[in-house]
């Protein structure tokens, strides 16, 4: 609890004065640098950050090296900001009325408590406490309803709770509010095929392709899905990309064969099969390269037999490329059934 404290004083000071207290690799190796350092520096830098007073006096509580002097958990700390966000909207109403603040320095406020919200909710997300980030997030969002990446990291924490149709809305706002980011794409993307979407999938991994060109991994899923629907010369190019762009990785190359393979390149699937095993001789691919390299050499007896194999340890995986290259055949099974 004292760390996660230290850690919720750090995440205010970074906000408050753009710096971290201390740069420890952990909220609780910062709070020992705190306890055996003095804290003008960081204390200093609140004091001088124009921050209201009641904020400053929360983070430098949240700092301390004294136990006496720190609040008694994380989520007195949630109920401190809570406070001061009521007591700042009352302020603000008042002011409004006796001396008409203008509306855009009213704007300006409510941003800026939103990206403060956003902090918090990130750092409650990252300690497991799904429901108060979410709670966080909301917050964030009806203070600026107009802030892309809360929808964004909204949509990751609805999406860790498993529910699908919030995440998917979620990240479509998001991505109304700025389509450029790709790694919302991405993530909307696995949404709606976790959904059984496949084509909006597919239609959200070809925005990441562009806006990331040079990410191997997207243009791997995106070749993935390709295969899965039957669109064997669209996966080829994207894992040929993909190849280009990491030639060390050997799942992108196993993948490229087996796509080889059902397209009948046999030359190209022997080859590439052969740089999976040559890449690592021990790495799990290897074996299922090892078929590949039995099925293009016409060797469908063993080949089929090794394919099988790959398909009982990771049928996620195979079974929709055993399925494809033996349409007639029953799935193997414990005992293998050929």
């Amino acid at each position: 609890e004292r760390s996660d404290v230290f850690g919720l004083g750090a995440v205010l000071c970074a906000v408050l004065t753009g710096r971290p207290p201390y740069p420890g690799d952990s909220a609780e190796s910062s709070r020992k640098l705190a306890a055996r350092a003095r804290l003008d520096d960081a204390f200093g830098r609140l004091d001088a950050s124009g921050a209201d007073p009641e904020l400053i006096s929360l983070a430098k509580r949240c700092l301390s090296p004294e136990a006496a002097d720190l609040p008694g958990s994380g989520k007195v700390v949630a109920e401190a900001v809570a406070a001061y966000r009521s007591s700042v909207e009352e302020r603000a109403r008042r002011a409004a009325t006796e001396s008409a603040v203008s509306a855009a320095r009213l704007e300006e406020a409510a941003h800026g408590h939103a990206l403060a919200y956003c902090t918090l909710a990130s750092a409650l997300q990252d300690k497991g406490d799904l429901p108060a980030a979410i709670e966080a997030y909301h917050e964030a969002l009806r203070l600026n309803p107009n802030f892309a990446p809360a929808y964004a990291n909204l949509g990751v924490a609805l999406h860790d709770t498993g529910d699908l149709p919030g995440a998917i809305a979620a990240y479509r706002v998001a991505i109304d509010l700025d389509p450029t980011d790709p790694k919302v794409h991405s993530n909307l993307g696995i949404a709606l095929r976790e959904a059984g979407n496949v084509a909006g999938a597919i239609t959200e991994l070809k925005q990441v392709v562009e806006l990331d060109p040079e990410n191997p991994e997207a243009h791997f899923d995106l070749g993935n899905l390709l295969q899965a629907v039957g669109n064997l010369d669209g996966a080829i190019d994207r894992f040929e990309e993909a190849r280009f762009l990491a030639p060390e990785n050997s799942t992108v190359h196993l993948h490229l064969a087996v796509a080889y393979l059902l397209k009948k390149r046999t030359d190209d699937a022997l080859e590439s099969a052969r740089e999976v095993i040559a890449l690592n001789p021990l790495d799990p691919n290897a074996d299922t390269a090892h078929a590949v390299l039995l099925l293009a050499q016409g060797d469908t007896f063993r080949g089929k037999a090794a394919l099988g194999e790959a398909v009982r340890h990771d049928p996620a995986r195979w079974e929709g490329v055993f399925r494809q290259l033996f349409p007639d055949a029953p799935l193997p099974s414990r005992p293998l059934d050929l």
